[in-house]
């Protein structure tokens, strides 16, 4: 067999030794500098809720196993402040949507002045409980979003929700290609809280994780992005149409 030798590697020092360092915001053609990039972007109002919330200060981080908590309100516990952050997971034992009455069981006596809803799915009862939430002034105003394999797999619960909604002057629904699972709600004394989730809005039997934030900077990051997609139905095809 033949052997074959081989140079030794040279290292990273090596590579580096003679390399030229350019200023390359000088150069003809090049791009903005860094400085200039993000002081544009903070010109940009759909971006200012990412980047104020990053700089929003230290936020405090608890994390919960509560797979043996029954209890939508043990669950939560309080509502969190503008700098709290509560990461928990469950097993099931409670919907999602059972945050939302827990919640308001916690506000000391607030009620819901705007929510938001992204979700692949919902219940017939959850369709009730929105609904009677709406006409009784706990919720003010909804936007609710589904996904369209919901739609197309749950046609009578879709149009439940359709039907009921479009009733409603203070209620905004719209399905569309979305797999994202979110609840921000604003209360009527100003308290935001943002609900990150793996679960949807009716009950199942898995484990789930959930995060819950009530910074108000994440709350309008959300909130813009939904409603800019339920602000631009009219744009979509007919069929795609929840009313």
């Amino acid at each position: 067999m033949r052997k074959t030798s081989h140079k030794p590697i040279a290292s990273v020092t090596d590579l580096a030794e003679g390399l030229v360092v350019i200023d390359a915001p000088k150069l003809p053609g090049t791009g903005p500098s860094i400085d200039e990039i993000e002081a544009e972007m903070l010109e940009m109002s759909h971006l200012a809720a990412d980047i104020m919330y990053a700089e929003d200060g230290e936020v405090s981080h608890e994390t919960r196993d509560m797979r043996q908590v029954k209890s939508a309100v043990a669950h939560i516990g309080r509502i969190p402040g503008p700098r709290d952050a509560l990461h928990l997971v469950c097993s099931g034992r409670y919907a999602m949507w059972d945050l939302i009455p827990a919640t308001l069981e916690l506000a000391g006596g607030a009620t819901i002045n705007t929510m938001h809803i992204a979700t692949l799915g919902f219940s017939k009862g959850n369709v009730g409980e929105m609904v009677a939430m709406l006409d009784s002034g706990a919720i003010g105003r909804l936007t609710l979003l589904c996904s369209h394999y919901f739609k197309a797999q749950s046609q009578g619960i879709y149009e439940l929700a359709v039907n009921e909604l479009s009733k409603r002057s203070n209620a905004r629904f719209i399905s569309l290609r979305t797999h994202a699972k979110i609840i921000t709600l604003k209360l009527t004394d100003g308290r935001t809280m943002v609900i990150e989730a793996s679960a949807n809005l009716r009950s199942c039997k898995n484990i789930e994780q959930m995060s819950i934030f009530g910074q108000p900077h994440l709350y309008d990051f959300h909130t813009r992005w939904i409603d800019e997609l339920a602000g631009n139905w009219k744009s979509q095809k007919p069929d795609d149409l929840p009313f």
